[in-house]
């Protein structure tokens, strides 16, 4: 029987050439993924037809998972070089919920609070006092910052199903960002949502020239504790309170900020192959279900090395 671990990754790999009779799969340790949000695609699709701005029908299902930022697929390879980005943050992402349920710390939409700011005789009191308070989420903090301060971050929300509706705060963007331009900005986001994490934003905005901010919540996904602050990231207070601190962090180590731009991306290009993603569902997945299953532990899943011989 095949490892417990291909399960969620059968997306990812060639089942024709890892699957036999064998109770082992053919998995060599440079093995490229074949599932779309993992590749790293060496020319740059066009993506025009994911711009709704421009009357696009395009669905999620059609855009959004192309591949992670390559730089060998950029055309002009200098605007992404460090000193060439564009010094502030950059975040586009839903109007959600953040800590879903009766978690504590949780916070509702940030559409909870349009009225409120919108019918306030000094809207930009009003912002500011909702940025410095403890009433809303931390992605309604950071499209409220982008609307005080656009220099030090652009931050909006923007959604396959068309958004919230038009209104005078215009927090709101239908334009569809792509990687290439996503990858010109210094300073990354990852803000958390419903569950406390972005699952499909960390891992990309990793692999950008960048350096990301990584939004450290009560909550996490199972590889969170392979990366490390200062080391691939810099931790982002899950209030966002200490934004502006972790920019001047950056602008007063630039060099720091490289190095930890660049095992970031380092530890992508090795944690997307499919040898590293199967150890991973085997440490994380197969051996403590098996533990589960089995708490006196004469259950236990075939040995790595054995399932997969060439890893």
């Amino acid at each position: 029987m095949h490892s417990a671990t291909l399960l969620v990754l059968i997306d990812c790999m060639d089942i024709d050439k890892t699957l036999g009779p064998s109770p082992t799969l053919d998995v060599t340790p440079d093995m490229e993924p074949t599932c779309e949000f993992l590749e790293m695609p060496s020319t740059k699709d066009d993506m025009s037809k994911c711009d709704r701005s421009a009357g696009s029908s395009a669905t999620s299902l059609d855009c959004r998972y192309y591949g992670l930022f390559n730089i060998d697929a950029m055309e002009n390879k200098s605007d992404y070089e460090w000193d060439n980005l564009i010094d502030k943050a950059i975040w586009r992402g839903s109007d959600y919920v953040f800590l879903s349920g009766h978690w504590p710390n949780s916070k509702p939409e940030g559409e909870s609070f349009f009225n409120e700011i919108a019918s306030s005789a000094n809207r930009e009191g009003k912002m500011k006092k909702l940025i410095a308070g403890n009433r809303i989420g931390p992605r309604m903090k950071a499209v409220l910052m982008s609307k005080l301060n656009s220099s030090l971050i652009d931050a909006k929300f923007f959604n396959w199903g068309g958004g919230h509706a038009a209104g005078p705060l215009h927090l709101d963007t239908r334009e569809h960002i792509e990687e290439d331009t996503f990858g010109k900005y210094r300073y990354q986001l990852d803000l958390g949502g419903g569950g406390g994490t972005t699952w499909s934003g960390v891992i990309p905005k990793l692999a950008m020239p960048g350096v990301l901010f990584h939004h450290v919540t009560s909550m996490k996904d199972s590889y969170f504790d392979l990366l490390k602050p200062y080391e691939h990231y810099y931790p982002l207070k899950e209030d966002f309170s200490n934004f502006e601190e972790l920019v001047q962090e950056v602008r007063d180590d630039p060099e720091k900020a490289k190095r930890i731009s660049a095992a970031a991306t380092a530890w992508v290009k090795e944690f997307r192959k499919v040898g590293s993603l199967l150890k991973h569902n085997y440490d994380t997945l197969a051996v403590p279900l098996a533990r589960s299953l089995d708490p006196t532990r004469q259950l236990e899943p075939i040995a790595f090395h054995v399932a997969h011989p060439n890893l």
